[in-house]
């Protein structure tokens, strides 16, 4: 792939009227899902965006490891691609590429990074499961107690019933005896 001064890639002259246009003409949703890339711009005195380039994740190298003893070697995160895109806004108002690297020099598959770690952070299934049997051992314990205080409450009631209904049996027995010795007086 050829890339012209002018703004042309072989041979053919490209211009958008935004970033974005520039972007998703030029990214694969493929790529974008395997490979992402850092965003730099270029302001003008106005706090225009005049330039624009985006570069993949995996440019340059890392630092070396200033500590001597080694603990545990990190999975390489930066391996020098050389993949970008570099657009310049012209006196148009357009964008135009003016440089356009297409070949990375890894894989385009997403390598274990962070969210895989912080996957591996839940337990399996196996420690899951074990965990939410104790949860719902716990919870049947509870609903458990929590059914034997309903059956004393409503054992107390019960007996608190009867215990009125007797009284007020009493209380209608007392009354039948004194009208009856009322209705006997007044004969």
């Amino acid at each position: 792939m050829e890339l012209g001064i002018d703004g042309s890639i072989n041979g053919e002259t490209i211009a958008h009227a935004t970033i974005g246009e520039v972007s998703s003409s030029f990214v694969d949703e493929d790529k974008i899902a395997s490979c992402s890339f850092d965003p730099a711009y270029k302001q003008d005195q106005d706090g225009n965006i005049t330039q624009d380039s985006s570069v993949c994740n995996k440019e340059g190298y890392r630092m070396p490891d200033k500590r001597e003893k080694i603990v545990r070697q990190r999975a390489e995160t930066r391996v020098g691609c050389r993949a970008m895109i570099l657009v310049r806004k012209v006196s148009s108002g357009k964008w135009v590429v003016t440089k356009f690297v297409k070949e990375h020099t890894h894989p385009l598959t997403p390598g274990k990074g962070r969210r895989d770690c912080i996957y591996e952070q839940y337990p399996n299934e196996h420690d899951k499961i074990r965990e939410l049997s104790q949860q719902l051992a716990i919870e049947k314990k509870r609903c458990a107690a929590y059914k034997r205080q309903l059956e004393l409450l409503f054992e107390h009631i019960e007996e608190h019933n009867n215990s009125l209904s007797k009284k007020i049996q009493h209380i209608v027995g007392n009354v039948k005896e004194i009208e009856a010795e009322e209705q006997q007086r007044h004969r």
